[in-house]
């Protein structure tokens, strides 16, 4: 079931739990405009080669994603960060970023929309 997955990947009720409509949204707009970015950093140190650059970018985005309770995004950059080199390099693993984060961006779409109705 995608939806089961998707809401693994995003449990916000807990981070989210005191805080009133408006700061829920800005709170949610806020975590993910920066993780796309953050993805796309990831994405270019593997282009370049830049293991070291690779696993500092998963390792702000595992901190980022663990705070909002994102934790199939925070494994997969894990993966990342403590692979060797050549395993941090491999292109399937920023592959596999980028899915959870996709799994996470839907989610608090829907959790916007929820807040917005």
């Amino acid at each position: 079931a995608p939806h089961a997955q998707a809401r693994a990947t995003w449990d916000c009720s807990l981070w989210l739990y005191e805080w009133g409509r408006g700061w829920k949204a800005g709170g949610l707009r806020t975590c993910w405009l920066g993780g796309g970015e953050e993805v796309t950093a990831l994405e270019d140190a593997v282009r370049r080669g830049s293991a070291e650059d690779a696993r500092a970018v998963a390792h702000r985005l595992r901190g980022s994603s663990l705070a909002v309770g994102a934790t199939l995004l925070a494994e997969a950059c894990e993966r990342i960060e403590h692979a060797p080199d050549d395993q941090a390099l491999d292109p399937r693993r920023p592959a596999a970023v980028r899915d959870a984060a996709v799994l996470v961006a839907e989610d608090a779409e829907r959790e916007l929309r929820a807040l917005s109705g």
